[in-house]
């Protein structure tokens, strides 16, 4: 009985074994969407030296930070938010988490706009920002308007994005008359939108990036080994337009 019972199930046995050998040669990066070419070129150079394959995954960092504590199986978190770094934290799900750069927040507007001063953004008939339930960058604006005085005014005129490169998608289309996103967005997309203003660092909470690794990780040794790579590549961040935290 034993005997038929093995030859039944032993083939299954080295499918999933083989199973196993595949997709150990990968580790499930999520990653905040203002990150995303910064993660792609990193990930890129991670590949090929290590032949262990990059799956990425870019929304904003909440979405991210809630799908890792409903069970999603995550190695690699980037965020670009204590807050959801902090939920994550109270939860026992990350460990070695480390600050790896900073940005700054800006204000754009399609290149044919007529508004070309922060001063006239009250004519704005639609400005999009990124949904502060969840998005950091959102959160950052509705802070900055908030201590500028201006949310009374705006608050009606705001259309929230999943994300940052849906806010960068409205602007660039002209759906949105402008659009608050982070510098480093602006930069990926500036043959395309026009800046016409950096908000004050006092006027919100300093905006950091954080890069943890997830406990109970699939492929925890892998995930270690991207943390540490991912962290070297100080040029790549400012090529970016990152400010690296220095060592």
């Amino acid at each position: 009985m034993f005997k038929i019972v093995f030859r039944m199930f032993f083939p299954f046995l080295i499918v999933l074994l083989c199973l196993k050998g595949a997709f150990a040669s990968e580790i499930v990066v999520s990653a905040a969407a203002s990150t995303q070419q910064l993660v792609n070129e990193i990930s890129l150079l991670f590949e090929r030296k290590t032949g262990v394959k990059v799956v990425k995954n870019f929304t904003s960092s909440g979405k991210l930070a809630q799908q890792i504590a409903a069970g999603a199986p995550v190695d690699v978190y980037i965020s670009a938010s204590s807050k959801w770094i902090k939920f994550l934290n109270s939860k026992n799900l990350l460990k070695d988490v480390k600050v790896f750069a900073s940005n700054e927040l800006v204000v754009i507007t399609p290149l044919d706009s007529s508004l070309f001063s922060f001063k006239n953004l009250k004519k704005a008939k639609a400005i999009a920002i990124a949904d502060y339930r969840f998005a950091p960058c959102g959160r950052y604006a509705k802070e900055a308007l908030e201590n500028l005085g201006l949310w009374r005014d705006l608050k009606d005129k705001l259309i929230l994005g999943k994300d940052v490169n849906q806010v960068i998608f409205w602007v660039m289309t002209g759906n949105a008359d402008a659009g608050i996103v982070y510098r480093t967005d602006y930069m990926r997309a500036k043959n395309k939108v026009r800046k016409i203003y950096t908000f004050p660092e006092n006027s919100h909470k300093p905006i950091a990036y954080f890069i943890a690794v997830v406990s109970g990780a699939e492929h925890p040794f892998k995930a270690e080994k991207f943390f540490s790579f991912f962290l070297k590549q100080k040029s790549i961040l400012r090529k970016y337009g990152f400010k690296p935290v220095e060592e």
